[in-house]
């Protein structure tokens, strides 16, 4: 923040009168408090946030100020050094109401670097999130990926001695496999066959790798039988609601084998069940207009095989395709990997989880990486004038969600209407107000204001208060002269 946004910041969140997940107020009019060591790590690790001391949350939120505030800053500086890596706050002084009250702005940790925790009791008692008001303390899971980036930890090199040995890979497979890769890598001829199996992330100690297994096992299942895709059409709008007759599922289908076989197969059951309809050009010749453009639905299921987590931790969880009567869903065992989050998706190189198999996969036909991932979701559901992907971590898992209803169908039901967002930003709206006003998912305002507000933005109709800052806290969105006129 800058010393101009400080008092109008704290003006929001007095008045806000309740904590959220990025703002936390500390009574400290004599003394610091004891320890507030866990919200240091569950802003470092979550979305950042600003801790106010010298507001008193069990009084009314009354601001009773800090007596001290050197004090309060000193003892700041020594709780954020015994966090891991080091928080580095930036330390506000402000008056307000003829107090002094003292604001540590805790910046967002870059991912790649979490978990922050306390350090005195170690990672696992010391790492915490913020959810809603409170600090919570981050999952085993979650703890173990975000540092299996730093350490490497690899699910994809892991061999099953006593379980999978060589006779249940298809070496006809493989060997095709091999001379499609020399055939693009001249250079890589001389290479004996045990070393370049070696190379590829094939054999690890003359046995097969799960990447091996996966590609091409005779029976890819035998590493886990949850490694399938779990395809269903649920009865209700929600998981475990059954329709009048108890029934959950108007349809289930299993996908095994190979990857490629899991992805065929998930590609049969979208194009069985999901709807088509049919119009007509100008000039008489026919379209058809699916639910879902299946070069996207290929996109989402291709990234959820190669980037699942197929650790140890998630082994028993397979990844589940659900046909809803207004959307789809793929859900990922695993979080997003490396320094991957839900806002950078499509838009950086990313990190990759499986970088064998992703790279193996390449090999195996011209089809199966034909598309550029996240970036062709977006374009293909664009030409049938569809919402782009919705993107989430849900508890442990990832997924992605395509929405059957097209723009013009949400106007027309009076759900979205671009007039009415003009309207209601005649008064400077934050995302996340505009997000709510609209009955959108909250908690991703970034979504709302990337589908419907920011085209507008382009078009002129609305502008940005900070256009140079579109992430700042204070940012708002208004009406523009041109959009004023219609």
């Amino acid at each position: 923040m800058t010393e101009d946004q400080i008092i109008p910041f704290i003006d929001r969140a007095v008045n806000r009168r309740f904590e959220n997940d990025d703002i936390e107020y500390k009574t400290a009019k004599k003394e610091a408090p004891q320890h507030f060591y866990d919200t240091l790590s569950s802003f470092s690790n979550t979305r950042g946030g600003v801790i106010i001391f010298g507001i008193n949350e069990k009084e009314g939120y009354s601001v009773e100020g800090v007596d001290n505030p050197s004090h309060i800053q000193k003892a700041i500086e020594n709780a954020c050094g015994e966090m891991e890596p080091r928080v580095h706050p930036l330390i506000h002084l402000a008056d307000y109401q003829d107090k002094k009250l003292v604001l540590a702005e805790i910046p967002l940790l870059e991912k790649i670097l979490r978990p922050c925790y306390y350090k005195p009791l170690g990672i696992h008692g010391g790492s915490f999130v913020r959810d809603g008001e409170a600090d919570v303390h981050m999952s085993d899971y979650m703890i173990y990926s975000l540092s299996s980036t730093q350490l490497q930890t690899q699910a994809e090199y892991r061999t099953f001695p006593n379980l999978i040995s060589e006779d249940l890979i298809d070496k006809t497979a493989e060997d095709l496999f091999l001379q499609s890769v020399l055939n693009a890598n001249p250079n890589l001829q001389n290479l004996p066959k045990k070393d370049l199996l070696l190379n590829r992330g094939l054999r690890r100690e003359d046995l097969p790798t799960l990447t091996d297994i996966l590609l091409f096992g005779k029976a890819p299942q035998m590493a886990s039988a949850q490694y399938v895709i779990e395809c269903n059409i649920p009865s209700g709008d929600s998981y475990g609601i059954n329709d009048a007759l108890g029934k959950r599922f108007d349809a289930t289908e299993r996908c095994e084998g190979r990857l490629t076989d899991q992805l065929r197969q998930a590609l049969g059951f979208i194009q069985r069940n999901m709807a088509t309809a049919i119009a007509f050009k100008e000039d008489g010749s026919r379209i058809n207009l699916p639910d879902y453009p299946l070069i996207a639905v290929r996109e989402a299921i291709l990234n959820a095989l190669v980037h699942r987590d197929y650790s140890s931790y998630k082994a028993l969880q397979p990844i589940t395709l659900s046909l809803w009567k207004d959307r789809l869903t793929i859900t990922s065992p695993g979080l997003l990997f490396g320094n991957m989050t839900i806002e950078n998706l499509g838009h950086v190189r990313p990190d990759v989880r499986n970088a064998s198999l992703a790279s193996n996969l390449q090999y195996l036909s011209t089809e199966e990486n034909q598309g550029s991932g996240i970036p062709t979701m977006r374009a293909e559901l664009a030409k049938l004038d569809k919402l782009p992907p919705f993107f989430e971590e849900i508890g442990n898992d990832f997924r992605v969600t395509f929405f059957k209803a097209t723009r013009q169908e949400l106007a027309a039901k009076g759900k979205i209407k671009p007039e009415d967002i003009l309207d209601y930003c005649r008064l400077p709206r934050s995302f996340s107000s505009l997000a709510q006003h609209f009955a959108f998912n909250e908690s991703r305002p970034y979504y709302f204001f990337d589908s419907f507000v920011e085209p507008l933005i382009k078009k002129g109709l609305l502008e940005l208060t900070l256009p140079d800052k579109k992430k700042s806290v204070n940012q708002r969105v208004v009406i523009a002269d041109k959009g004023q006129l219609l």
